[in-house]
């Protein structure tokens, strides 16, 4: 199985979208790809983005929410253990999203 994606980053950050971008773990060699989840803090569920590399861009997010990113490295052995982001906003106002 790969190793977890670490050092994660969010940039990027506008009232709606985030980059969120970290470094990927050891692969054993083998050939790997990249899951993010978002979900609502509540834990409703947003969006599953794939990539080859460990860097996303989260979109459709809603001004006064907080959402969970988890960032997963997947191979044919099997998945890592997932890399956890909070961000949120602080209102309906136009706020950016923040990392937590």
């Amino acid at each position: 199985k790969p190793e977890a994606p670490g050092n994660c980053t969010v940039g990027g950050r506008t009232r709606t979208s985030v980059r969120v971008k970290c470094v990927a773990g050891g692969s054993g060699g083998l050939l790997q790809r990249f899951l993010l989840q978002a979900r609502q803090h509540d834990g409703h569920h947003l969006l599953n983005l794939t990539a080859s590399s460990p860097a996303f861009l989260v979109e459709g997010l809603q001004a006064g929410r907080k959402y969970d990113l988890i960032i997963t490295a997947y191979n044919e052995k099997g998945s890592s253990v997932p890399a956890h982001v909070t961000v949120s906003s602080t209102g309906a106002n136009g706020s950016v999203y923040q990392p937590h």
